[in-house]
């Protein structure tokens, strides 16, 4: 009985290991100009200076995965934004949750979790955020859950730091102005988080 105990429980924790994701670290410090002795890639998209730090991977023992990266972005003024990025997998690597939290001139921005099972729905409430309406139904464009959770935390984060630009002091609305949705130059933050969550979304395996 005993022999036949040890023998089930063998034969469960193989195929953990078997269905366990992992994460393509080399791989996806490669897409990003490579890390350097510190474990950092420096990189510019679209005329802006982005440095990824190195990857913590942590496994579970059902498999699954989660990964977090740091994101820094610097500012034309000498001042950025730190972002942070948290990813969970399940055993097949297929992502159930993603988070993005931010230090921008100090202040905190958090999208809180999108899980997977809240991307069900088929209408979107949004209110516009320029003229002030009330919330209106839109339409979901048709996307896999994976789109769909990627969208959504980037959506959080670019109404997180239109209603940062728009509570903050005209005297420092220039500052903010390089990082915020609001100028051409907006778009450094949301580009360069959707960037590393598509490369992160890319180097994860399931064996």
């Amino acid at each position: 009985m005993k022999f036949l105990l040890t023998f089930c429980l063998l034969t469960l924790g193989l195929i953990a290991v078997a269905s366990a994701a992992s994460f393509d670290s080399a791989g996806f410090g490669a897409k990003l100009n490579g890390w350097d002795k510190s474990g950092k890639a420096v990189y510019e998209l679209s005329d802006t200076t982005y440095t990824t730090h190195k990857p913590m991977v942590s496994t579970g023992a059902a498999g699954g995965m989660f990964v977090s990266a740091r994101l820094d972005v610097l500012a034309h003024a000498g001042k950025g934004a730190v972002c942070h990025l948290s990813l969970n997998f399940n055993s097949a690597g297929a992502l159930q949750s993603i988070q993005i939290k931010a230090q921008v001139h100090g202040r905190a921005i958090d999208t809180a979790v999108v899980r997977r099972e809240d991307q069900t729905a088929e209408l979107v409430q949004s209110a516009d955020e320029e003229g002030g309406g009330e919330p209106v139904a839109k339409p979901v464009q048709k996307l896999n859950p994976t789109e769909a959770m990627v969208a959504e935390v980037i959506r959080r984060f670019d109404l997180e730091m239109k209603k940062m630009v728009k509570n903050t002091p005209p005297v420092r609305k220039d500052l903010f102005s390089r990082l915020s949705k609001q100028q051409v130059e907006t778009a450094d933050l949301s580009g360069g988080l959707r960037h590393n969550i598509n490369l992160m979304l890319a180097c994860v395996r399931a064996r």
